[in-house]
């Protein structure tokens, strides 16, 4: 599945500032040191697969109450601190700021400090991804009465305001033990893998979430848990090993952009990286199962 960089805030930001001069070396501190990524929601929701369909619906209850709306679809459902940290808060605007400065570099007067971002409202963290509002301008905001829709949830539509969200990396210093093997989906189909019912249910998910017309709706369930960070930088370390080996191919830049859930003791997900976008071969069948996207979902199996 495609991943339209050029038109979305996301990035790798590695905020390490060295000042030098005759006779003296000073080094950063550590704790301001960011390395994360920001994106818009939507971008963070149907593409990274840092967001599932219940923590949207959380950050629409949360959108809702700040904006005061009389009716609120999704009440209830916000069950987190209404308070961004003061560390989130922090490596948010950090990161925001790099991003921003390294596209207006060429216009010094442009160029933003922390102090310059206000965060209007916080909407949450889930699984580590922090959900804020920005605002685009100084001036005050009206809310439109437009509304957008993203994975099926409504939320409010300002012009002046976007919802961003910061996604920290992994922690990648350790070493990753490997104890399995990734095989493309129609590998995965030939060597029973999965069969017939659970290709139809991950490809249900691909039809629904790409606005196709769905052949087999109502066949996916989502997992009741998300991915593990223990499984999570397995899968990104297999990755590397069997399918992006480009030279200067690193973890940082391998996304598990979907979880589809583990069949029959088998993980299954949706994974790229920024030098290996369409996987090795273009798979539009497998097994009878057609899908948009057959090509960069791959099946784990794990040594026993």
């Amino acid at each position: 599945m495609k991943k339209i960089v050029s038109v979305l805030l996301t990035l790798v930001s590695v905020i390490c500032i060295a000042f030098a001069c005759v006779g003296c070396n000073n080094v950063q501190p550590e704790e301001d040191v960011v390395k994360g990524r920001i994106t818009g929601l939507r971008y963070a929701y149907r593409e990274m697969g840092w967001l599932d369909e219940n923590d949207l619906k959380s950050v629409a209850c949360r959108q809702y109450d700040c904006y005061e709306m009389q009716e609120n679809p999704y009440a209830g459902l916000f069950k987190q601190e209404t308070q961004i940290s003061a560390k989130e808060e922090r490596d948010f605007k950090k990161v925001y700021c790099d991003y921003y400065n390294f596209n207006n570099r060429g216009t010094p007067a442009e160029l933003l400090e922390p102090s310059d971002i206000e965060i209007t409202n916080y909407y949450g963290t889930y699984d580590g991804n922090v959900v804020v509002e920005v605002r685009h301008f100084k001036e005050e905001s009206v809310i439109a009465e437009d509304k957008t829709h993203i994975g099926g949830i409504e939320f409010l539509w300002d012009y002046q305001r976007d919802i961003y969200v910061l996604h920290y990396i992994d922690d990648l210093s350790a070493p990753v033990t490997v104890g399995g093997r990734l095989y493309d989906m129609g590998k995965a189909y030939e060597e029973g893998l999965l069969d017939e019912n659970d290709l139809k249910s991950i490809a249900c998910f691909c039809y629904d979430r790409y606005g196709e017309e769905n052949p087999y709706s109502g066949t996916y369930v989502q997992p009741a848990e998300k991915l593990s960070k223990e499984n999570r930088l397995e899968l990104k370390q297999a990755y590397r090993n069997q399918i992006d080996k480009s030279p200067n191919a690193d973890l940082e830049y391998v996304d598990i952009y979907k979880y589809f859930g583990t069949y029959n003791g088998y993980i299954v997900v949706g994974m790229d990286s920024d030098s290996c976008k369409f996987g090795t071969v273009l798979i539009t069948e497998v097994g009878g199962v057609t899908n948009v996207g057959w090509n960069s979902i791959y099946v784990y199996y794990q040594y026993k």
